[in-house]
């Protein structure tokens, strides 16, 4: 299931419109209708506002499914890089092929609107002060 269709799932689980979330986290109608249709990335933010709004995770709307709250490290830090490792490998090994690439393609835009960010300020910081 993409995040759109789970996003569509869950508003009909919260028994609201398109228009009541729209106003709620004051956006558009018609960017949660590009949302549930996978035609418009959301701002982790509006991911944070949802997931509240409908009463479910924002692991659950990216992923599909709950991750459970990490455990207390240990000093050592070589084991708790084992430890994370191991988990992050179970937790890809339970995703579906489709949940995967929805993961990388998220992945993906976000290094690219990182990169954008990086260039911008780089190119504002090197441009005389008026």
């Amino acid at each position: 299931m993409s995040l759109g269709m789970r996003l569509k799932k869950a508003r009909e689980a919260a028994n609201m419109t398109q228009e009541v979330v729209a106003m709620q986290i004051q956006v558009s109608k018609n960017a949660v209708s590009l949302w549930e249709k996978n035609d418009s990335s959301l701002t982790l933010t509006n991911l944070a506002k949802i997931a509240k709004l409908y009463g479910v995770t924002t692991d659950w709307l990216l992923l599909g499914v709950e991750i459970p709250a990490p455990q207390k490290p240990s000093s050592n830090s070589d084991n708790n890089d084992d430890h994370l490792l191991s988990a992050l490998k179970t937790l890809w090994a339970s995703l579906v092929d489709e949940q995967k690439l929805d993961l990388i393609n998220h992945a993906k835009y976000k290094k690219q609107y990182n990169e954008k960010i990086v260039a911008h300020f780089a190119n504002r910081s090197s441009s005389p002060v008026k």
